[in-house]
């Protein structure tokens, strides 16, 4: 499970930070910007689910009881590097 923070272009000259939630490397949450025209931007959603809130209803019900502990590889190699 591996949460990514980015941010992308929503917008005409608005950003925003979004949160994409990739399970086994099947994206489970992945809204993009794309450009549709002239000045305009719109949100696309690149994973299974469309709403967060749909994405943590599967994640309880996929991890159940269990505990879960983080591991931030990712940083370790970036601060090793």
């Amino acid at each position: 499970l591996e949460f990514k923070t980015t941010t992308i272009e929503s917008g005409y000259e608005y950003f925003e930070t979004v949160t994409t939630v990739q399970l086994n490397g099947n994206y489970l949450y992945k809204p993009e910007a794309r450009n549709v025209g002239p000045y305009k931007n719109e949100v696309v959603q690149k994973g299974m689910f469309r709403e967060k809130d749909d994405v943590v209803a599967f994640l309880k019900t996929y991890f159940g009881n269990r505990e879960l502990s983080l591991c931030n590889e990712s940083m370790e190699r970036e601060v090793v590097a």
